[in-house]
């Protein structure tokens, strides 16, 4: 019985302090629902690449009206790093530079 008992305490402690963040206090819903975008916004950039494994991101922000703006660098055909490349992923759809379209949405979605 104790043995069941100290099991459920070390799992309930963890979830606890896993909740808690890296900081030791709690994550505001709106701070981890905005990470959450960003880095669903990332996963979908990542897939469209050649070698989504190397893809760096930086810069990335989560703009007012939701869409997610950033840079993205990863391995072309060739091994080599491609440069920071603009990315905008909106709720309908993804861009990146050099698709039909990229400046204009890149536009209205990152700088306006």
């Amino acid at each position: 019985m104790w043995n069941t008992l100290f099991g459920w305490s070390i799992v309930l402690t963890i979830i606890y302090l896993g909740s808690l963040g890296a900081t030791g206090r709690k994550v505001d819903p709106s701070v981890q629902a905005a990470r959450d975008t960003r880095a669903a916004a990332q996963a979908t950039i990542a897939a469209q690449l050649r070698d989504p494994d190397s893809a760096r991101f930086t810069g990335v922000t989560l703009m007012k009206d939701g869409s997610v703006c950033g840079f993205v660098n990863s391995r072309n055909a060739f091994g080599g790093m491609t440069g920071n490349n603009p990315f905008v992923v909106t709720p309908r759809e993804w861009s990146i530079l050099g698709r039909e379209g990229f400046p204009k949405v890149w536009k209205e979605r990152c700088q306006g």
